[in-house]
């Protein structure tokens, strides 16, 4: 079956962006909730099943750390967690716990010092524009944290996604430093967002280069016949 591209005229796109926008503000406060209390109620993801995108892989690897560099295998001991839906699936460092939440997942280092969340969200336009991912990403953040301040511009990846810093504060009243990457899909957003908690993100690159640097996503609708995960050995996000 031909898969139809729906292209949108400018006006058009904003009013997808306005609408996503509000989708996520209403699940915005829902979420920060569960991140504030997340860390009584977290399980920990051992036992599960490995994902069939990480399947075949031997061994798994991680992206280096710079061009020279060459790939290094994954730690015995990481956690691999997938989506119920099949949507993304990600490594975690040993000692990491999570929480689904609605339309994605939070998560948080044993030392509670380094977490973040995975949010998705389906949309029924494909293509959206750089600058409208761009507001839809920042009124996210928004949504979820206070006194945020941007610490750069949108920078395209390697894979496609987009790269946001950022600083702000949680409900707990503790300070984030912060990236977020967003991706559109067909017609589903992605947000990855990473961030040390009143620790710099710099102090857990090694955890974040597992967290990042296994994040697969659905690249393509599920009723096209293609591979629909992205392999975990090439994704170029750049975590550091």
């Amino acid at each position: 079956m031909m898969r139809v591209t729906k292209i949108v005229s400018a006006r058009e796109d904003r009013t997808v962006s306005m609408r996503l926008i509000q989708q996520w503000a209403m699940i915005g406060a829902a979420i920060a909730l569960t991140t504030l209390t997340a860390c009584r109620q977290r399980q920990q993801p051992t036992g599960l099943d490995t994902p069939p995108v990480l399947e075949s892989l031997e061994p798994l690897t991680l992206p280096p750390s710079s061009d020279d560099a060459e790939r290094q295998p994954l730690p015995d001991d990481v956690q691999i967690y997938r989506d119920d839906s099949e949507l993304f699936a990600l490594a975690f460092p040993a000692g990491y716990t999570y929480e689904p939440i609605e339309n994605g997942i939070t998560f948080l280092s044993e030392d509670e010092g380094f977490g973040g969340l995975i949010q998705y969200q389906t949309t029924d336009v494909t293509n959206i524009a750089q600058a409208s991912l761009d507001e839809v990403l920042r009124a996210t953040i928004e949504a979820q944290f206070s006194d945020v301040s941007w610490q750069s511009e949108l920078q395209e990846q390697a894979d496609g996604s987009f790269r946001l810093d950022w600083n702000a504060v949680n409900a707990a009243g503790k300070l984030l430093d912060a990236l977020s990457f967003i991706e559109q899909h067909g017609e589903t957003l992605f947000i990855l967002t990473a961030y040390g908690i009143d620790r710099m993100y710099s102090d857990y690159n090694d955890d974040a280069r597992i967290i990042v640097g296994t994040y697969v996503v659905q690249e393509n609708a599920p009723d096209e016949d293609t591979d629909a995960d992205r392999d975990v050995s090439s994704n170029e996000n750049s975590a550091d």
